[in-house]
């Protein structure tokens, strides 16, 4: 019997920090898993920026995180590229001239000035709580830093192209709106991860199944061979879907589920 596979992205899809993982989620993917379908996440979080105490208990088979920079399988760590510190040194350089607040994102830390972040953005609560013990400041000598990706909180008057112009010979970037701004090793992004991990595990790209909400799961989206986005996704994710599903919070995800007779 041909194996599945279901990519997952974590935040507007499967989970929101202040309200937690809708009961049908975790319904609809207990069923998945008696089904024996294999479930990944697909998120553009680093594996520090993933908590294991909620999402992780839902059982996925593997991760593939910071846009495909990360992968495990079964808790065994299978791909994990770094940022050489000599582009990471050279992206401070850059940033530090524009209005912005970087935070690092590694494997095991997660590197930024609390109090900048605190001056920028009222959202800095998620870092008070399951992730407080992994911050680290970013230090002024680079060799102490271990990352697989940045993410800039961007300022009033930011333009991407700033940025982006001068280190684009070493990071893709993924705009979300005038919000934040993800630097990820050029040519790594959630469809790479995907296509490492259906090869991995043997699996035919005709079938796997890709559930996302926003900018950084397009990449996922031209990859998959179903590609599914929730109610409450943005305009540029839906237009890129094969199928939109509900609102996460009107049992969107397990609704697709049963729609593909995935469960």
């Amino acid at each position: 019997m041909k194996k599945k596979i279901a990519f997952f992205d974590v935040d507007g899809t499967i989970y929101d920090f202040k309200k937690g993982i809708p009961e049908s989620t975790k319904e609809g993917l207990k069923k998945l898993r008696e089904n024996g379908i294999y479930s990944f996440l697909s998120t553009g979080r680093t594996r520090a920026f993933i908590d294991d105490d909620t999402i992780l208990k839902l059982g996925f088979d593997g991760i593939s995180a910071g846009c495909g920079t990360y992968i495990s399988y079964q808790g065994e760590v299978k791909q994990n590229i770094k940022v050489p510190h000599s582009d990471i040194e050279r992206a401070l350089n850059v940033i530090n001239k524009t209005n912005s607040v970087p935070v690092l994102e590694g494997w095991e830390r997660l590197y930024f000035d609390f109090d900048a972040l605190h001056d920028i953005s009222s959202e800095n609560g998620i870092f008070n709580t399951a992730f407080k013990e992994k911050i680290f400041p970013i230090y002024d000598d680079v060799e102490k830093i271990d990352i697989n990706k940045m993410t800039l909180r961007v300022g009033p008057d930011f333009k991407n192209e700033d940025v982006m112009e001068p280190l684009k010979d070493v990071f893709d970037g993924i705009a979300h709106g005038n919000i934040y701004l993800e630097l990820v090793p050029k040519g790594c992004n959630k469809g790479t991860g995907i296509k490492q991990v259906c090869e991995m595990l043997d699996v035919d790209i005709k079938d796997s199944y890709g559930f996302g909400d926003s900018s950084n799961d397009l990449d996922m989206f031209n990859m998959v061979e179903h590609a599914i986005c929730m109610g409450n996704g943005t305009k540029d994710a839906k237009e890129a879907a094969e199928y939109i599903t509900d609102d996460m919070w009107e049992d969107g995800l397990y609704k697709a589920l049963v729609h593909y007779e995935l469960i």
